[in-house]
């Protein structure tokens, strides 16, 4: 399974972090399958300070079942079966706390806004269960949360 975090963040914000953190859940998530229903998830991830909060609203969850071609930038790429939703990390919080704290901080987040969305969108042919099981067991193994 495919699987993505889109971050979008303040200059402020140190995102090797953050980046480091979807790079080990990409690598993780790749042999997985949890059911033909979603083949990608993409987490839009979201740490902005409040002056620039109106810029970036949390988008509903949204699936796309059809095969779909996009392009953007001149590459195109194909989705099929993908599902995509956002999760809001506040922004102070995030900047003062150490580099342990902002692991916890983001993986909680995570944890929880799919938890949640997954609990109110059931999708046919997809194991939501394993799915969650499978990131909180992720986030724990790598020390994020306990």
């Amino acid at each position: 399974m495919k699987f993505k975090l889109g971050i979008s963040v303040s200059r402020e914000v140190d995102s090797a972090l953050i980046i480091n953190i979807s790079n080990k859940l990409e690598d993780f998530f790749n042999e997985e399958n949890y059911g033909d229903g979603v083949k990608g998830i993409t987490i839009g991830l979201i740490c902005v300070s409040e002056n620039y909060e109106a810029f970036f609203k949390i988008n509903k969850p949204k699936y796309t079942k059809e095969k779909k071609v996009k392009g953007i930038d001149g590459i195109t790429y194909y989705t099929e079966n993908s599902f995509t939703y956002d999760c809001k990390i506040n922004f102070n919080t995030y900047q003062s706390a150490n580099d342990i704290g902002r692991k916890k901080l983001v993986s909680e987040n995570i944890l929880s806004i799919s938890k949640e969305v997954f609990k109110k969108k059931r999708i046919k042919d997809f194991n939501e269960d394993d799915f969650i099981k499978a990131l909180e067991s992720f986030f724990i193994k790598k020390g994020y949360i306990e």
